[in-house]
């Protein structure tokens, strides 16, 4: 018995090749879906409302980037200091702005034409517009009609009419009904409007926009929001730089008058230490006789006022450092009382207080509006309690570093001093006061001009950027979403026609593919056998079908049966179970061998189900079984058929025991008789499954075949074949892979798509009832 050939290996089959067996014979199924669900999108796509870019330019003071100011407007604006562009983009995009943008422009309560499939904004039709007066109380509503009344300038709401401008309580929440400043045409739809959380609002239109620098080396900015009506959208855009502008604006003030109100306090107090030190000096010089200091009082007093100029200075700024570290330890957000850094020249310092300052103001405006336990209010919160260690930590460096400084001058102020004994008692007296008033008039002096910068600072509405382009709307729609749409109908058209080819396929337990065969057993696969549709034809004469005429003269060939050497002339045909096609194999190998002048015996050796002798109309005669009795000769047991060359020996009456038949020494003299008489024979046997009639008759047998059904024999079996070692009895086994169906829709090829493939044509008739 020759070896069985290895499992065959294929894993270098291209990705391709393999999607192409897979998919392309269902194309007509891919065609169809596509050119549906491209059918549904374009009539979708008619009904999708068409969305603008709004574009909008800036133009920032970056530290490193940024554009240069005149000196005069620098002077006008002392407190902005430099920005950062990716921070600025940042707040741009932040929900502070874009929440005082839903507020200012009332799209918390938008309202709607209705229409025919879906509703249509009605931003620039509706005659009036919806304000609320408490928008922490409101009530989302997803639609309240209502109708104007332009005679009489009321509205018709839940059955009553309002005039505008009056608030009106709903169980929704207070609202009153405004004259619409954008509306630019009329319309004769039914309207409505919307209430909608402002907070789910201002997140939708930060969905929409895109705010970005233009390279990373330019402080332009570019703002792009996306939106259905063109001047909504511009509106927005405006609105958000204004509400930008006005932040900006409204900090660099807050500086400024934080800074103003430290030094107005510092003035004040100065002023009245001046008098106070000019009286003594006009009470000294009256009381002492002294007018003018000499020469060496006068270089000593200058000497020590440039000294205490220094060290007032210090004293001022360890004095703005004291203010800082006191608010920032304090460990409350108070708004409006951030500490003057006037003196301080740490720019990182001066940063980092601008950014709490903004910080608290923001956590300031939510807790107002949303309270404390807002998510946004505490991650705000989190940031303000990250900087503020580092700004201790600045303090304390400087304090150290100032202090260091104030140390050296005291010992510069102590020279001085020991210098003042040799100047008579009288004029060191006067220069004693006289010191004191330099050291208050310098100090005086600096603190009035900042005091006037302060003010012109305050009072200037110069922001730290410049509008290069206000919003507008692009001339033509975005057509992103309908090339999306179509893309992915393909898509899904493609998805829903691979799930269903996989579950067609994947889902199930039986045998669908010749590749199957070959991964799972070593058993080689001999030929494919095709469906072919038609009626059943169990009447003689049987006529051969082409189709199966070539493919079982190609499994001839591979079988070997006409090379030289090996006899091979005794052919068994079984399946392992019922119904697999094996009696149909058997006779039409029989007829195709015979049809090229063979002489060919068909021994129905299917002791339990005699399909063969049905077949040919032999069930009630004589035939093995009578044989055996010795009931009947061979002569008599031996029918020729309406086809040349094709003679068959049926089953002959139906034993007990089918074991006993095939066991009897008999059966070796019945092959010894009719092999020299025949040149084929061929046994139709029993399912291995069922019984062990095949391995009984198999050792007269030279070939054995091994019917398969596509869609029938479960893959379980393929395990059995690989493991049973009862199949090692059946001599030079392999696989005949029967009712072969062909793949998807319209297709011409059959199986895994390489060994066999034939051509479907339709039969006309069917020659065997396959079993």
């Amino acid at each position: 018995m020759k070896p069985r050939r290895k499992v065959a290996d294929n894993s270098g089959d291209s990705i391709l090749s393999i999607l192409s067996f897979r998919y392309l014979p269902y194309w007509p199924l891919f065609v169809l879906l596509g050119l549906t669900f491209l059918s549904l999108a374009v009539v979708f796509t008619k009904y999708i409302t068409p969305t603008y870019v709004i574009s909008a330019t800036l133009v920032l003071k970056d530290k490193v980037r940024g554009v240069e100011e005149s000196e005069t407007l620098q002077s006008l604006n002392l407190y902005a200091g430099g920005k950062i562009v990716e921070n600025e983009v940042l707040v741009l995009q932040s929900r502070t702005l874009m929440r005082d943008v839903v507020t200012n422009l009332h799209l918390y309560a938008p309202v709607f034409e209705k229409g025919r499939i879906k509703p249509a904004s009605a931003y620039l039709t509706s005659p009036v517009r919806v304000e609320v007066q408490n928008l922490n109380k409101v009530k989302e509503q997803p639609e309240i009609s209502f109708e104007y009344n332009e005679a009489s300038n009321t509205v018709h709401v839940e059955g009553r009419r309002h005039p505008l401008g009056q608030w009106i309580t709903f169980p929704y929440g207070t609202l009153r009904f405004v004259k619409n400043p954008e509306q630019k045409r009329s319309t004769d739809r039914s309207l409505y409007f919307s209430l909608v959380d402002p907070r789910k609002t201002t997140v939708g239109l930060l969905n929409n926009l895109e705010v970005g620098a233009t390279s990373k080396l330019s402080s332009v900015v570019n703002i792009k929001y996306t939106d259905e009506v063109p001047e909504r959208g511009e509106d927005i855009v405006n609105a958000l730089i204004d509400a930008y502008t006005r932040a900006s604006i409204q900090n660099n003030n807050q500086l400024a008058t934080n800074t103003l109100s430290f030094v107005t306090e510092r003035v004040n107090l100065l002023e009245q230490e001046l008098d106070s030190i000019n009286r003594r000096i006009q009470n000294f010089r009256s009381a002492e006789g002294v007018v003018d200091l000499s020469e060496q009082g006068r270089l000593y007093l200058q000497n020590v006022s440039e000294n205490d100029r220094k060290a007032s200075d210090l004293d001022m700024q360890l004095a703005a450092l004291s203010q800082v570290e006191q608010h920032v330890r304090s460990g409350e957000n108070r708004t409006g009382i951030i500490p003057t850094t006037l003196g301080i020249n740490d720019p990182v310092l001066t940063d980092l207080l601008q950014t709490l300052n903004e910080l608290e103001l923001q956590y300031a405006n939510l807790r107002r509006t949303t309270g404390e336990n807002n998510p946004i209010a505490q991650a705000i919160q989190g940031e303000i309690q990250k900087i503020r260690p580092n700004v201790l930590s600045i303090v304390r460096n400087q304090r150290q570093r100032l202090q260091a400084s104030r140390n050296n001058l005291n010992a510069t102020s102590g020279k001085f001093n020991s210098l003042i004994r040799n100047i008579p008692r009288k004029e060191r007296e006067l220069l004693e006061i006289s010191r004191q008033q330099a050291i208050k008039n310098d100090v005086y002096a600096f603190l009035l001009q900042r005091k006037e910068e302060a003010e012109l600072s305050s009072a200037s509405t110069i922001a730290d950027s410049r509008v290069v382009d206000r919003a507008e709307a692009s001339v033509t729609p975005v057509a992103s979403k309908r090339l999306f749409i179509l893309i992915g109908a393909l898509i899904a058209s493609l998805a829903l026609g691979i799930l269903y080819i996989l579950i067609k396929e994947g889902l199930t337990s039986k045998i669908l593919f010749r590749s199957a065969l070959e991964r799972g057993t070593s058993i080689p696969v001999v030929a494919e056998i095709v469906h072919v549709k038609g009626r059943k034809i169990p009447n003689l004469p049987l006529v051969p079908m082409p189709v199966f005429t070539a493919q079982f003269k190609q499994m001839q060939a591979a079988m070997g049966l006409f090379s030289t050497g090996e006899i091979k002339q005794k052919i068994l045909v079984t399946s392992s179970i019922e119904k697999e096609g094996k009696t149909f194999v058997a006779n039409q190998l029989a007829m195709s061998l015979a049809s090229a002048g063979q002489t060919v015996l068909v021994i129905d050796f299917d002791l339990l189900t005699p399909d063969t002798s049905a077949l040919h109309d032999l069930l009630d005669q004589q035939g093995f079984t009578d044989y055996i009795k010795g009931t009947a000769t061979l002569e008599q047991v031996i029918y020729r058929t309406g086809y040349p060359n094709l003679s068959v020996l049926p089953t002959g009456s139906m034993p007990e025991d089918s074991a006993e038949f095939l066991l009897h020494p008999d059966v070796q003299d019945l092959f010894a008789s009719l092999e020299p008489r025949y040149d084929f024979i061929i046994l139709d046997t029993s399912p291995t499954e069922q019984t062990t009639d095949a391995y009984l008759i198999s050792k007269y047998c030279d070939i054995s075949l091994l019917v398969i059904r596509q869609g029938k024999t479960p893959e379980t079996q393929l395990q059995k074949l690989e493991r049973d070692p009862a199949l090692e009895a059946l001599p030079n086994l392999s696989i005949v892979f029967n009712d072969v169906k062909p793949r998807g829709f319209l297709s011409r090829y059959y199986g895994y798509g390489y060994g066999y493939g034939y051509e479907n044509i339709p039969a006309k008739k069917k020659a065997f009832v396959r079993s």
